[in-house]
């Protein structure tokens, strides 16, 4: 079962490469690919990732058009994986992300979408919404349904 990562990034050149950091430290399977979407950034993104490129699996892949959408449809049309994974470049995965979501997806292989885990550190939020706990989950993505495994119920669905 081969995995591939796919990201869109625009102009987030520091956040990518902590990102990248993170994944060279990740447990990975023997196939896997990653897919970076540089989503017409004027900034060092390009550098970054050729950069990590000997420690990586990276495929870049550049979209002038704005939007993530556009991106990430590119993308998908060049992985070559049987799961795809979708991450964002501000992103600090633990090192057994990938592993994790491939056993998820080979120990339950009637499941064909996967969610986890999304922590927001508060002292990178605006003090007002730091604070506002019911506002981060739908502003920034926070999602926290805890260690143990779940099914998500009907017409309730991840996001990130």
């Amino acid at each position: 079962m081969q995995l591939s990562v796919i990201l869109s990034t625009r102009n987030n050149a520091p956040a990518l490469g902590r990102l990248l950091q993170a994944l060279a430290q990740c447990d990975a399977p023997d196939s896997w690919e990653c897919l970076i979407v540089d989503n017409g950034s004027t900034d060092a993104t390009r550098q970054t990732i050729e950069h990590c490129m000997d420690k990586l699996p990276l495929h870049y892949l550049y979209q002038p058009l704005p939007g993530k959408s556009i991106s990430l449809n590119l993308a998908l049309r060049e992985a070559q994986g049987e799961v795809i994974l979708f991450t964002d470049d501000d992103v600090i995965p633990e090192p057994g992300w990938l592993l994790a979501h491939i056993r998820a997806m080979r120990d339950n292989p009637e499941v064909r979408l996967l969610g986890g885990r999304i922590r927001v550190d508060p002292a990178r939020l605006p003090r007002w919404l730091a604070r506002a706990y019911n506002l981060r989950g739908m502003l920034v993505s926070e999602h926290d349904r805890g260690e143990a495994a779940c099914r998500y119920g009907v017409n309730d669905y991840p996001f990130g």
